[in-house]
């Protein structure tokens, strides 16, 4: 993502974020496929260049998808829709480490 095109953004409790990245590190330590694939996506980078937007419900689990993308180089963004299901100590994190979040 461009400097041009950074997504603005406010955070009410920035604190939420260690319990969220807390849980994404937990799914990943049970997802051990995924951590492979990006590993090889982190080398290969397959998705340099391409651009891939993905709506889903945010989760510990979808988090690391998008973290997977993310590594393999996409310019990639994530579209979540907040409804009183979604957890904010999920997407900080996720917008700190991809740096690609839009809220619906």
């Amino acid at each position: 993502m461009t400097e041009a095109t950074k997504l603005k953004y406010e955070i009410k409790d920035i604190n939420l974020a260690e319990t969220g990245k807390n849980q994404i590190e937990w799914a990943d330590r049970d997802m051990p496929v995924l951590a492979s694939i990006r590993k090889r996506f982190r080398e290969e980078q397959p998705f340099k260049g391409i651009r891939i937007a993905a709506c889903a419900h945010v989760t510990k689990e979808t988090a690391n998808l998008a973290i997977t993308l993310k590594e393999g180089g996409a310019d990639a963004v994530l579209i979540a829709q907040i409804h009183f299901l979604l957890k904010m100590t999920l997407l900080l994190p996720l917008l700190k480490i991809t740096g690609f979040l839009y809220l619906h």
